[in-house]
């Protein structure tokens, strides 16, 4: 995946967590070569449900899914590690997420500016 389109999501978040409406985006970096990029809402118990959790590292210009796990799906989604079998759906997943989170960012900032 390409890296730069991560670069740019990452560079517009202003806090580890985005609250909407609908629940919250959480993006996070451990170290230099570990992310995790997740859209969460709370559950009736209170508990988190990621609609999905994408866990992924970084290589040579390169955002690399290589765990999902979204409790929301039917049937439950996880895949727990990356192979050339579940490739194609990890990749359509963190892209599918990273667009939504990109327009939750934009209505965020859209209305930071109103109000100023």
């Amino acid at each position: 995946m390409d890296y730069e389109h991560f670069a740019r999501l990452q560079a517009r978040f202003t806090d580890e967590k985005l609250l909407t409406k609908e629940g919250y985006y959480r993006l996070r970096l451990s170290g230099k070569a570990q992310f995790e990029l997740a859209f969460i809402k709370t559950g009736p118990c209170g508990e988190s449900v990621y609609q999905p959790l994408i866990k992924g590292t970084f290589a040579e210009k390169e955002a690399i899914p290589t765990y999902l796990l979204d409790l929301a799906a039917q049937p439950m989604m996880q895949i727990s590690q990356r192979t050339s079998e579940n490739a194609a759906l990890l990749d359509k997943v963190f892209v599918e997420l990273m667009e939504k989170c990109e327009q939750a960012v934009a209505v965020n900032e859209s209305a930071q500016e109103a109000t100023r």
